[in-house]
């Protein structure tokens, strides 16, 4: 506000020296003009950039004020930052033609001017004149080889023009030149980053790790460098940068659970279990650190998952992710109404919780319900099946599932009939379904029907004890009894506590210490 006071105050006193009006003419030369030529032009010269500074500042008039500051860079064309103004305002309008026209002029004035060389650079590549715009951007590197921006300029040209190679050479020069490195550095990251968001992490590794290279404290750069390395696979290189940044960090739940899985990943299962095991006291405490050190012990010992995720459930009762990979663990250990009550707990937190109900998988539901018919709560299982279907009406999983709970209940087989049907056309070879299919047969007694589906089913899943022992069923069904205990035989050495096979077996005459021991869970 105080410069634009003190121009009011100058403008006025500029009339009386010469200047009748702000938008007179310059007198001609014999005009009696009581001051000298020189003195004369100077004074027009400062009421016109006056009269430029209130239209442009005080009146907003941009137009009234690039017409006055043009007439002032003509009536002193020496004063070199008056020029440079008026083609960056000839710029900003796109009069590249009038912005050539002044920088060629204050060139000639001022052939040392790293400023004219830059703004003529720039004026020439917002044409598309790449030519023109290397060739004065290294003119202002010559002229001042210390200074970054020109530099900055023709690596951005370089870059553009995805010339990486050519833009890390000018960076490198620039960086062994200049003292103030920031504004080079600063390129590096934002082309780097640039790069990352374009899926190209190659290229953004090789800006990024100068930018380290300088400033080895930016822990942000790290990080980045981090993710990129992680994308290509360079997983050491990735651990490296993830360990320096956890020196300062030795709590960070996020940094603990990236080095964890780096460490997975490269095969070291005690270091990857070691930083989950961190990861889960960190900070912020976060429960899918005990989901990911569960899964490390799935496959080996589900027992020590399940502990694991018990000591998650005590500290974290209403996280969803835990207690639904829970409810997992127990239906693979066959302990349905474990699973169930897990679920049901799941169930309804997401009912109070919209952001919660957000993270549950789809198959949730279908998850519940087969618990729940393994547990014999076979209505909450068609209910909690038929929600699946309503928020997934066509997944043939869902489908199959309906229609075999309906076929095990031996009611609905029409329904039953028609939804595994729906299902095989979507997945006309899938195993599973063609069991399905096979067992709404033999509960309608169509057994010759029945044993077709039933043994094509066997042929896509292979020895499977549950489409073994239905075709046994089925082969009882039309008088064959040899022939069932031939598949009841095979289904029963695979699933020796199938305790409704073992009752059926010892019903048909089979002994019940020939039958095979069941082992603990």
């Amino acid at each position: 506000m105080r410069a634009i006071i003190q121009w009011l105050v100058v403008a006025p006193l500029l009339v009386f020296t010469g200047c009748q009006s702000f938008h007179s003419q310059p007198p001609p030369a014999a005009s009696g003009a009581v001051l000298s030529g020189a003195d004369q032009a100077l004074a027009e010269a400062l009421a016109h950039y006056s009269q430029a500074l209130i239209s442009e500042a005080t009146l907003g008039e941009t137009q009234d004020g690039l017409f006055h500051f043009r007439q002032a860079a003509a009536y002193d064309p020496s004063y070199l930052p008056l020029n440079l103004k008026v083609a960056m305002d000839c710029l900003a309008r796109k009069d590249y033609t009038g912005a050539v026209c002044v920088l060629e002029q204050a060139a000639k004035r001022h052939p040392d001017s790293v400023e004219v060389q830059l703004l003529s650079g720039t004026v020439f590549q917002a044409q598309g004149k790449t030519g023109e715009a290397f060739r004065f951007y290294r003119s202002a590197i010559r002229l001042a080889p210390d200074r970054p921006e020109g530099y900055v300029r023709l690596a951005t040209l370089h870059a553009v023009g995805l010339a990486t190679r050519d833009a890390l050479s000018v960076i490198d020069s620039g960086l062994a030149r200049v003292k103030n490195k920031d504004s080079l550095l600063e390129f590096c990251d934002t082309v780097g980053r640039i790069y990352l968001a374009g899926q190209d992490a190659r290229s953004a590794v090789l800006f990024l790790e100068r930018v380290r290279r300088h400033n080895p404290e930016r822990n942000e750069i790290r990080e980045v460098l981090g993710r990129c390395y992680i994308r290509l696979g360079r997983n050491r290189d990735a651990t490296a940068e993830y360990a320096a940044l956890l020196k300062n960090h030795p709590d960070s739940s996020p940094i603990l659970m990236v080095l964890g899985g780096l460490y997975e990943k490269e095969g070291d299962t005690n270091r990857a279990r070691e930083f989950s095991k961190a990861w889960g006291s960190g900070i912020p405490p976060d429960p899918q650190a005990f989901v990911h050190l569960a899964s490390l012990s799935f496959e080996k010992d589900d027992n020590e998952a399940g502990a694991i995720l018990d000591e998650a459930i005590s500290r974290f009762p209403d996280d969803i992710r835990v207690r639904v990979v829970r409810g997992l663990i127990s239906m693979r250990r066959e302990r349905y109404e474990a699973a169930a009550s897990h679920f049901e707990r799941v169930a309804l937190i997401i009912e109070r919780d919209e952001a919660a109900a957000r993270l549950i998988e789809p198959f949730f539901y279908l998850w519940y319900g087969g618990a729940c018919e393994r547990a014999g709560r076979l209505d909450d299982a068609e209910r909690l099946i038929k929600k699946y279907l309503v928020l997934n009406p066509d997944s043939a999983e869902g489908l199959n599932t309906l229609a075999f709970l309906w076929a095990e209940a031996g009611r609905n087989l029409d329904q039953a009939l028609d939804a595994i049907t729906r299902a095989l056309k979507k997945e006309p070879d899938n195993g599973a379904y063609l069991d399905t299919l096979g067992w709404i047969y033999y509960k309608k007694g169509n057994y010759s029907l029945a044993q077709e589906a039933l043994t094509h089913a066997l042929r896509e899943e292979g020895d499977d004890p549950t489409i073994l022992e239905h075709i046994g069923d089925a082969w009882l069904a039309l008088k064959c009894p040899d022939k069932a205990l031939r598949m009841w035989w095979k289904s029963i050495r695979m699933k020796p506590g199938n305790k409704g096979l073992r009752d059926k077996m010892i019903r048909g005459g089979v002994p019940a210490a020939a039958l095979p021991p069941i082992k603990e869970p």
